[in-house]
């Protein structure tokens, strides 16, 4: 058997939305388990939950997009795309685990999940294009 090394960082893509999935989930458990902190010493009030839990989700999303990213390292707008629809196939798959089916707000959570996804799409252009830009030469005359 020949042994090949590896030169890159990058990850294949089933690994990096992988990874990327699980600190979405990680963030959204983390996310609600903050808020059920602040809840339960009545800093937040219960009618402000629905804006703690978009906020949430779209952090999440976001950084579950960005780890996905940053593991595959190529294609980023069709990985952070990826990671965005699998995490909100997961959070489906919750749904109808804990909840018995009942599919109260899937239009809501789908957009937040999606502009989550953009933003980490939309986040960091101007700077990846900018560190890959050759400087021209001057020559002195």
């Amino acid at each position: 058997m020949i042994a090949v090394k590896q030169t890159g960082l990058a990850k294949t893509m089933p690994y990096g939305l992988f990874l990327g999935v699980l600190g979405a989930v990680a963030a959204t458990l983390a996310g609600a388990a903050v808020t059920a902190k602040l809840m339960d010493q009545q800093i937040l009030q219960t009618e402000q939950t629905g804006y703690a839990v978009m906020v949430i989700l779209i952090a999440a999303s976001w950084l579950g997009a960005r780890i996905s990213r940053g593991a595959v390292k190529r294609q980023k707008a069709k990985v952070c795309l990826l990671a965005g629809g699998c995490f909100f196939l997961v959070l489906m798959a919750a749904t109808a685990l804990l909840f018995g089916g009942r599919y109260d707000g899937v239009g809501e959570t789908a957009l937040l999940v999606f502009c989550g996804s953009m933003l980490a799409i939309l986040g960091n252009q101007h700077n990846e294009n900018r560190r890959n830009r050759r400087k021209p030469k001057i020559r002195n005359r």
